[in-house]
């Protein structure tokens, strides 16, 4: 598993400045459990390691004929559908029960 450095601070200032990473100001490192955890986290984590598997939230949606909105949401925190879990986690290679644990473990 790669390791990822994931600053919100960062990216809420490369979003207002275009890019300029000089306003960059701390960075947090997480790990994938504390990653996992956090459904906001979990999100952008998601969307990434799809970006690096050649895959988006969109093309999920086309394969499972759920609405992008939906994706998302099941991808975050709203709502678990079991079939789109399982089509994210083998797209990255993970299994779903690692990546939503509190739904899992019931």
């Amino acid at each position: 598993m790669c390791a990822l450095l994931f600053c919100r601070t960062c990216n809420k200032e490369r979003n207002k400045k275009g890019g300029d990473m000089s306003a960059h100001k701390k960075r947090t490192e997480l790990n994938l459990e504390e990653i996992l955890a956090n459904p906001d986290t979990r999100r952008e984590w998601l969307k990434f390691q799809l970006a690096l598997h050649g895959s988006s939230f969109s093309a999920i949606a086309r394969e499972t004929g759920f609405t992008h909105q939906a994706i998302c949401s099941i991808a975050g925190r709203r709502y678990g559908n079991r079939q789109v879990e399982a089509l994210i986690a083998r797209t990255i290679g993970m299994a779903p029960a690692h990546i939503w644990p509190e739904r899992y473990t019931k």
